[in-house]
């Protein structure tokens, strides 16, 4: 699945810290305006651009999906509790219940939890799996 931009932006900046973005995009060998335009979550590197840029931010490309996942995660949640208060007002129609069965959520948001969800069970089974063969608890 390839990362919602302003997740991947998010990412980006927390990457990045304290340095100046023109400085690493020029280290990168991209132009600022690109790398603002990451951080804003308005536009993808090319995937030829992405080993320049783990480069320059001295990271993993498991260390950048990570941070993704981090903001992807805190973004749906921002969306369930945001889809969930709508569901509440009584001007709506709705019920509570709606909302919790996630009615009024984006569909794009329904379908990242459903594969987040499919991902944390992967990634469940194989750490168990991992347990019960070294013995390890």
């Amino acid at each position: 699945m390839s990362p919602h931009a302003e997740d991947f932006g998010q990412a980006l900046a927390a990457l990045r810290g304290p340095r100046p973005q023109a400085e690493l995009a020029r280290a990168a060998r991209i132009t600022p305006s690109s790398w603002s335009l990451y951080e804003k979550g308005r536009r993808l590197p090319r995937e030829e651009t992405m080993p320049r840029i783990l480069a320059v931010l001295g990271c993993s490309q498991a260390e950048l999906d990570e941070a993704i996942d981090r903001f992807r995660r805190e973004r749906l949640l921002r969306q369930m509790a945001e889809a969930e208060r709508a569901a509440r007002l009584p001007d709506r129609g709705n019920s509570g219940a709606a909302g919790r069965a996630g009615i009024g959520l984006p569909e794009e948001a329904r379908l990242e939890i459903r594969a987040l969800t499919l991902r944390l069970a992967r990634d469940l089974e194989e750490l168990l799996m991992w347990v019960a063969k070294t013995g390890r608890s």
